[in-house]
């Protein structure tokens, strides 16, 4: 009988520095050469048959384990030798008499991160690629405005870095995430990791450690049009529509990857068909793969005009409540009106029981402050977000039952109120600890009173006035800070209302900041925060949503 395709095992591709990666090859049974479909993983690209369906449709298919993963060579640092790994592995693939020189790439998270660094290598065998489940800006994949993300990114990370370790370690990660320092989980974990060390103890997204891992540098070198995915309940994806925005409004980049870029984002959790959390948003939310085929097809194989040209819009974005898809040529979309809704109470805002309110006028009176104490050995816990598991849309009602968590609530909607965009807080606080964290959470009280979480955000206040020079706060000194939430498309529906909660932990989401003046990530004694919240004429703490008129 006569094969299907051949398969080649642990093929080897030399890097610059004498390293060889390893690669599973497939080729179609018949004359080449073909376009390639690459897949570039740390996750076992050579451990087993691969996805081989493209085969059919004329494509040679190869995975590549990254460096120092399975059975590639080199020491695995994650992202750190992206670009010109992904450029030697082009150069080599262009060379190969089965490659017509037309490469494509593919895949989520990680497999995402490799096709965007392989696109700022400006290798011009690349032509097209579909990366999802990613931001453009490491950075904001392992800290949110300075505070460390806990939940997802050390296991991951330090866990990438311990192929060596005989016999494989099985840690306890809740117990390795309750202890200190954070800076060396990968020590308490029994898997050192020089490279988490760094991570963690390098919370200046200016820092050379992370400006190298930034897309908008490489704008110039940009030549492979992008098929972008990105989702609200990600973790990897907080940042994604900068991935579009970023490149689309640098004047380096080409215009052929500004004509044909495009872009599409929704309600899922790590991936385009995972759903999150407790609500799902109806099955219209759920997408195929009909468009990203098409899209790779027509720069790889058929050469024409891919159908993403003719919808609608440049961006293709759903909107959770009314659960609907939208098309738009911009981002942030048009016919917005940045809405704030003030935060009031008689001084008792603590727990859903309490006076809190939000106002859409501003206060007329200033009001009583609240306060609440935070103590990092009793950290608000985690409900639904931005996560790779555990995440999405979820009931708040257990958390807001806490006395370290601030509610406050508008009148219930008279109307349907759609908020697309970024959302913003603008908050007036104080302290009487050197230094620590505030929290934001956007929450849809439905009809029956139960609140769902819609976005949420850590601040850590040493940053309010740059990373450049972090300063400590003074005992009782009112700080206003203004930062992003997250952006989302979402509405509230009539009879809804629109809820905040303000507290200082959302652990193990974020790190803990044990209120002192070192860097929490080296600190190993933690102390109590009492915490204000202030509000009124004088201090018109608030969130601001991007509301469309109408």
């Amino acid at each position: 009988m006569k094969a299907e395709y051949i398969h080649y095992h642990n093929v080897r591709i030399p890097m610059r520095d004498g390293v060889t990666l390893a690669a599973d090859l497939y080729l179609p049974d018949g004359d080449g050469p073909f376009p390639v479909i690459l897949n570039r993983s740390p996750y076992g690209g050579t451990q087993g048959l691969q996805a081989t369906g493209r085969l059919k449709d004329g494509y040679a298919v190869v995975w590549v384990d990254c460096r120092g993963r399975f059975l590639s060579g080199g020491v695995c640092s994650p992202w750190r030798a992206e670009i010109d790994d992904g450029y030697d592995t082009l150069e080599w693939l262009a060379a190969q008499p089965w490659c017509d020189g037309n490469v494509g790439m593919v895949g989520g998270s990680y497999p995402g991160g490799t096709q965007l660094f392989a696109a700022a290598s400006g290798h011009p065998a690349l032509k097209a690629i579909a990366p999802s489940a990613i931001s453009s800006r490491l950075y904001e994949v392992y800290y949110t405005h300075g505070v460390l993300e806990l939940s997802f990114m050390p296991p991951w990370h330090i866990g990438m870095c311990s192929r060596d370790i005989k016999p494989a370690p099985n840690p306890d990660w809740e117990k390795v995430r309750r202890g200190f320092p954070v800076c060396e989980m990968d020590v308490r974990a029994g898997m050192p990791c020089e490279s988490w060390r760094k991570v963690a103890t390098t919370p200046d997204p200016d820092d050379p450690f992370w400006k190298q891992q930034t897309l908008t540098p490489y704008a110039a070198n940009m030549k492979a049009p992008f098929f972008i995915q990105t989702s609200y309940f990600d973790l990897l994806g907080r940042k994604g529509p900068e991935i579009y925005t970023d490149l689309m409004n640098d004047p380096d980049t080409p215009e052929s990857w500004k004509k044909y870029s495009w872009m599409r984002f929704g309600p899922w959790g790590h991936g385009v068909d995972v759903k999150e959390g407790e609500y799902t948003f109806g099955d219209d939310s759920i997408v195929t793969e009909d468009l990203e085929l098409d899209f790779l097809d027509s720069f790889l194989l058929r050469k024409k005009e891919p159908d993403t040209m003719k919808q609608p819009g440049r961006i293709h974005y759903f909107t959770m409540g009314e659960n609907r898809w939208h098309d738009t040529d911009v981002w942030p979309v048009e016919g917005t009106a940045d809405t704030p809704f003030y935060l009031g109470s008689g001084g008792g805002a603590n727990t859903l029981r309490g006076d809190g309110f939000l106002s859409r006028v501003p206060l007329k009176e200033q009001m009583p402050a609240d306060h609440f104490t935070y103590d990092p050995l009793n950290p608000v816990p985690t409900c639904g977000g931005r996560m790779v598991g555990s995440g999405g849309q979820k009931c708040q009602s257990e958390v807001e039952q806490r006395r370290d968590v601030l509610v406050y609530t508008s009148p219930a909607l008279a109307d349907d109120l759609t908020v697309t965009g970024v959302i913003r807080a603008r908050l007036f606080v104080s302290s009487d600890a050197p230094d620590t964290d505030f929290t934001v959470k956007i929450a849809d009280v439905r009809a029956d009173g139960r609140p769902y979480n819609v976005c949420d955000t850590i601040y850590r206040m040493r940053y309010r006035k740059g990373f450049a020079r972090p300063e400590m706060m003074k005992p009782g000194e009112i700080c206003e800070v203004e930062f992003d939430v997250d952006f989302t498309s979402y509405m509230f529906r009539k009879g809804h209302a629109v809820r905040v909660e303000i507290s200082s932990s959302n652990f193990p989401h974020y790190e803990r900041n044990l209120n002192t003046e070192k860097l929490p990530a080296q600190e190993t004694e933690p102390r109590v925060a009492n915490q204000t919240v202030h509000h009124g004429p004088e201090t018109p703490s608030c969130v601001i949503l991007p509301v469309i008129a109408g």
